[in-house]
């Protein structure tokens, strides 16, 4: 994750993530395909979600992914107080799952799409609309499927 912000304190987390898709292929481009997923999980409450570009990504190329999350009320759903009670000891346990279709183009002959999976554990420090997050911590796995 290259970067993400918070950018609404009215208890409904709407937020901007940055990623950095890297391609150091010289003969392999990418597809990123519609139908992708970003979701953003709380305590096991599905907080935000959006979804990645569907674009082509080129040999030998770093592309940086605007995302933009639209997010679920957590004065309403009873999480702010665990959330503020986190954020108090700078511990704030986050799960990003991310599906994308993406297909493989070797020259010009475009290969079957898979499906990528991604689950990243994260701890940040803050989710303050006035401070970037700081990630503490981050695990991930990654599955590919036909």
């Amino acid at each position: 994750m290259q970067d993400i912000r918070f950018i609404s304190n009215t208890g409904t987390l709407l937020m901007a993530v940055l990623e950095e898709a890297n391609n150091p292929n010289t003969h392999i481009s990418l597809i990123y395909g519609e139908g992708s997923s970003v979701v953003l999980w709380y305590r096991h409450h599905n907080i935000s979600h959006g979804k990645l570009p569907a674009f082509r990504q080129g040999t030998n190329d770093i592309t940086i992914m605007h995302i933009d999350m639209n997010g679920k009320n957590i004065v309403e759903s009873g999480l702010q107080k665990a959330l503020r009670e986190d954020e108090k000891y700078k511990m704030i346990p986050m799960i990003v799952e991310v599906r994308a279709p993406i297909s493989v183009v070797v020259g010009k002959f475009k290969l079957r799409e898979f499906v990528v999976y991604v689950n990243c554990s994260l701890t940040l420090d803050s989710l303050s609309p006035n401070k970037k997050p700081e990630i503490l911590s981050n695990t991930y796995s990654v599955l590919a499927t036909l």
